[in-house]
This record gives structure tokens, sequence and C-alpha cells, in this order.
């Protein structure tokens, strides 16, 4: 058995802990709530409404995991690969389109096997993720000694959609944050000044490695760490920069073999490049469109992290600039540790290899929030009630449009796929007599032949699937009865073979949702 963690910093290859399990005791809460003096009311109650909000972003969590919401494309592409592949396969470059690294598929292959291959099995990795990373985060922000700027984000960060919906989702996302937080925490928390040479280049190895073929963003944040210990040695003990510069290049070779192996290919593919070509960046803007370009792409990131007004994405930009040029002032090497994954993502969007696209983007985001708190933090110490009282109101605003509670009593739908499906089968058709849309076959597929539940789509199995630009007015003129399904798809071409179908056909029933629809038809 590993020994316990030691706060004094000293750790050798013995000691590491599994943060899973500290998390879960009361360590977390001496490392991340230690600077609250319980013996002060305000601060008493402080401690308790940063523990109320954990408490309330995990019960969100957890009741919209159980919620069992149907899978969507890019979900269901995850779980045919899963389904499909051995654990070596899952090591190569993935099928129908997508991009994991191979030990959150791992995680995920297991979890199927030891609980089948419904929807909680495939999101219960992300839920547990998600838990930790809310954890974490709390953890990291008092490690900064950020205060009572404390509440603003964390509030955000527990009850905002994009944290909540990707804590329940089959996708990489929101182990990307917990595990770039981990290494924040544990970059602070590991001190090398007091590690030998060996046992410092070994831990970090160790973490360096888990974390590259965990999750891709990793490498930002491993630079981030590498100049944190870089600075830290050059200011105090210059001998304590030789192991940082051996365990920066053994990351750097393991994340060049990774990319070449397994990454390049799959960013080299032409739909997914396609696809993701407008959340690019210009890397050195050189004219007002290319400027605006960028300006609104990271405008997205602030608006999604904290607040979908104007008004609030513009206050939380200041506030992220504020805490970024403080906590430069006062702590070079944390700064550098927060704000150069930041320039790294800047970096490689602009260099069209990494997506602005939120979701993909979503291990940034604490990082944003970070700096806001901590700018948030020095504001409510003005002593000017005016700007005190403005800041709290628009501060109040964001947590307000921001938060997704409504989910506790309303469940979050997305593509909701069988119940497209349900009305087909209702009406007694068969997969002779079903077309389905390329957008929905993913899901389609998913539910027919792997669900555990699949046998009651047995009549719909093996169905017709449409490519895009295919001539429904063809299939329309055969006659009889007809249904179609449709998900995820480009709404002009769906409702160009919606039309073509109505030149000859009526509609008997249908299904329209966010997302998905159905259509039975007649002939007229």
């Amino acid at each position: 058995m590993l020994q316990k963690y030691r706060c004094n910093g000293q750790l050798s290859t013995r000691n590491l802990l599994t943060f899973m399990r500290s998390i879960f005791d009361c360590n977390l809460y001496k490392t991340g709530m230690s600077h609250i003096p319980q013996n002060n009311r305000n601060d008493r109650w402080l401690a308790i409404a940063t523990w109320l909000i954990i408490g309330i972003g995990i019960l969100l969590r957890i009741v919209v995991f159980l919620q069992s919401r149907n899978l969507f494309i890019d979900e269901a592409n995850i779980a045919r690969n899963v389904y499909e592949r051995t654990f070596a396969g899952l090591a190569m470059p993935l099928s129908y389109e997508q991009y994991a690294p191979p030990i959150f598929l791992w995680i995920l292959k297991v979890s199927t096997i030891l609980f089948g291959f419904g929807e909680d099995a495939f999101r219960l990795y992300t839920l547990l993720m998600s838990i930790g990373a809310l954890l974490l985060f709390t953890a990291v922000m008092s490690a900064f000694d950020i205060k009572k700027g404390l509440l603003y984000p964390l509030f955000l960060f527990a009850t905002g959609l994009i944290f909540v919906r990707y804590s329940t989702e089959v996708k990489q996302y929101m182990p990307d944050v917990f595990i770039c937080l981990l290494l924040v925490w544990l970059a602070m928390k590991i001190d090398v000044l007091k590690n030998t040479m060996i046992s410092f280049v070994a831990i970090w190895f160790l973490l360096g490695t888990l974390s590259i073929w965990s999750s891709m963003p990793s490498v930002f944040v491993l630079a981030g760490v590498g100049m944190y210990y870089g600075t830290t040695a050059i200011k105090q003990d210059s001998k304590k920069l030789m192991p940082v510069i051996i365990v920066s290049i053994l990351w750097l070779m393991q994340f060049l073999f990774y990319y070449t192996t397994i990454l390049k290919p799959q960013a080299d593919s032409e739909y997914l490049h396609n696809f993701h070509k407008d959340y690019f960046i210009f890397l050195i803007p050189v004219s007002l469109v290319q400027l605006q370009h960028n300006i609104q792409l990271v405008g997205n990131l602030l608006s999604e992290a904290g607040g979908y007004t104007a008004l609030v994405t513009i206050f939380n930009g200041l506030l992220l600039l504020t805490g970024g040029y403080l906590l430069f002032r006062k702590n070079l090497e944390k700064a550098l540790l927060v704000v150069v994954p930041i320039v790294c993502l800047y970096i490689a969007a602009g260099l069209s290899q990494f997506s602005l696209i939120p979701r993909v983007s979503l291990f940034i985001m604490p990082f944003m929030l970070l700096l806001i708190g901590y700018g948030f933090n020095i504001v409510l110490q003005v002593r000017s009630k005016v700007v005190l009282g403005i800041v709290v109101a628009v501060a109040f605003i964001g947590a307000y449009n921001h938060n997704q509670l409504k989910l506790l009593i309303k469940p979050l739908r997305n593509e909701e796929i069988t119940d497209g499906m349900k009305l087909l089968k209702d009406n007694k058709l068969t997969a002779k007599d079903v077309y389905v849309h390329m957008g929905a076959a993913p899901a389609f597929i998913y539910y027919t032949e792997i669900h555990p539940a699949r046998e009651q789509w047995q009549t719909l199995k093996y169905a017709h699937v449409l490519k895009y630009g295919q001539n429904c007015d063809a299939i329309a003129q055969t006659g009889g009865q007809l249904g179609f399904l449709y998900a995820n798809g480009n709404t002009d071409e769906m409702n160009a073979c919606k039309d073509g179908v109505l030149k000859h056909m009526i509609v008997k029933a249908s299904f329209e949702e966010k997302g998905c629809s159905a259509y039975v038809y007649a002939t007229k």
C-alpha cells in the first residue's frame, strides 16, 4: 500500500497517493479550506456557503446522470468504437470520425464489461471525474488564496450548463478538466526544492505519462507545470533546474510519439478539419476582421464559462485580465502555472491544431474562472460601496443567468432518438420501410445493435441509412407507408428531403423535438 501523502511537500516514489482517495477524506478539506479561520463568524459562513455550492453541484450532476438521456451522434460513435474494438484496438486511431485518448477509452471498456453497454455505464467515468473536478477546483482556488472571491466562480462551475452537461456525456471533456486541475494542484504540492532528482523525475514522469495518454490538452498544462518549476528553481536553487529539464524532455518525447501515432492521422482528417475550421484563430491577426474573429471565439469561451449576456461576458473578461495582471505581480510562478496553458491553447488554435469549440476547450474554462475569481477577490476588497455594489450586482446577474438548477426538476434532453423510434414502431413499420438520416444513424445503430434493451427495436434493425443529398423524392414514389428518422443533421438538407417526400405522400404521424424528429407518411 502506498504511504499517505505528507502535507509538507516532501514526496517520494513510495508515497504518491491516488488523488481519488484524498478528495473523499479530510485531507482535501485541510488542503483546500485551511485558510478559513473557523473562529470568525463571517469566515464560517463563507465555508458553509462554499460546501453548500459544492453539494448543489454534486447533486445537480447526479440528478442529470440519473435522467439517462439518449446518447447523441458523437457519444454513440464513441460507444460503437468501445463495443467493436479490443483494448489494443482502442489505442489506434478511431473509426467514425472520432478522437478520444486511449486511457479514457480503456476505462470506458472496463466500465461496460462490468456494467453493460447502457448509457449509465458509458457515462459513469465522466460523472466521477466531474465530481472530482468540482472538489479540485475548490482546492486550487483556495491554494491561490482566493477567499471571498471564490463563491462566484465556484457557483458558475457548479451550475453552468456546459459543465453539467459534459459531466454526464460520453466524451473526454470533463476528464480533461479533472486531469488538468489535478496537475495544477499536484504542482503546488510537490516541492521541487525538497525532492531528490530521482524522486522528482520519477514522480512527474509517471504523472506526465498518465496525463498525456489520458487527456490530450494536459500537455498544455504540463508546459505550465514545467514553467512553474523552472522559474522556482531559477529563483531559489539553480541546481534544481536539471530535474525539471529532464522531465520536460521526457514529456515532450512522449507527446511527439503520441501525436505522430494517434493524433496526427486524425488531425489530418479532411472531415474534422472542415468541421473545426471556423473555430481556429488567426495567430497574428493582420486585419480588423481577423481580430474580430479571434475576439468572438474567446468571447464564446468566456460566455459559456460564466454568463451568457454581453454585460456579464465583458465583466468576466475585465476580471480575468485584472486577475492575471495582479497574479503576475504577486506570484510569478503561480501566474505561469495558470496562464501558460491559456497561451499554449491560443498558439495551438492559431496553428489549426486545436479547436476553440467550447466543449473541446472545456479544460481551459476552470483556468479562466480561476483568474476571474482572483480578480473578483481583489475587487471585493475595495472600500467604495458604489463600486462594490455594482460588481456584486453584475456577478449576481451572471450567476442567475448562468445556473441550470432547473435541471433538478426538468430533465436535460438533447436528441431523444428512441422517442422517434417509438413512433415508427407504434405505427407497425419495419426496417424495410424505415429510412434513417445519416445524422441519426450512429445513435440508431447503438440502440438497435448495442444497447442492453436492443431487443425491443429488432423490427427496426438494419433500416435503410440515407446518404447526404440522397433523393427522397424517388423513395416516396414507391408508395405504401414509410417512416423517416432525423437527428443532428443539416436543416436545409433535411427540409429538402421532407419536401421531396411530401410531393407524393402525406404525414400520418410525427414526432418533433430539439435535435430529433420522426415522420410516418402514407400515400396521398
